[in-house]
């Protein structure tokens, strides 16, 4: 990973193309340019930042209708860009049904020829496997 040297003066700006991308991109802009500002000079930003981007400055999240007039500081301050789904629940919805649909195959034994006969359906190996996967898979659908 290469260090980025911030040059002085300036407002550090970090973003990632999406949330599982280990890449983090970096920006920076001169301390007195507006939120508005800096989004409006970066053209890499993550697809989809426009409609539903959030800004962050040391965690905490700036409403959109105040970023025409938040001007972040040079000394401390953390500016992170993100992209977040939005209200829209149709993403939230169909991975429900993706995990459904994988923990009843689990259960009838999909993992049988990868795992082994211990995984064949109806066997406690693959009733146990098919009752984590809504576990995890509802943590995961909770971070979207």
């Amino acid at each position: 990973m290469t260090a980025h040297v911030k040059p002085p003066g300036t407002i550090a700006v970090r973003w990632r193309d999406n949330m599982f991308d280990t890449k983090v991109h970096s920006a920076y802009r001169d301390e007195g340019d507006s939120l508005l500002d800096i989004v409006e000079s970066i053209s890499n930003l993550p697809l989809g930042f426009e409609t539903n981007g959030c800004i962050r400055i040391n965690g905490h999240e700036i409403k959109r209708e105040y970023w025409h007039c938040v001007r972040p500081r040079v000394g401390g301050n953390v500016v992170t860009f993100h992209v977040t789904p939005g209200d829209n629940k149709t993403l939230q919805t169909v991975a429900q049904i993706a995990i459904l649909v994988a923990s009843v195959a689990i259960s009838a034994g999909a993992l049988g020829p990868v795992l082994g006969p211990a995984f064949a359906g109806g066997t406690f190996a693959s009733i146990s496997a098919s009752l984590v996967v809504p576990v995890g898979g509802s943590l995961a659908i909770g971070g979207l």
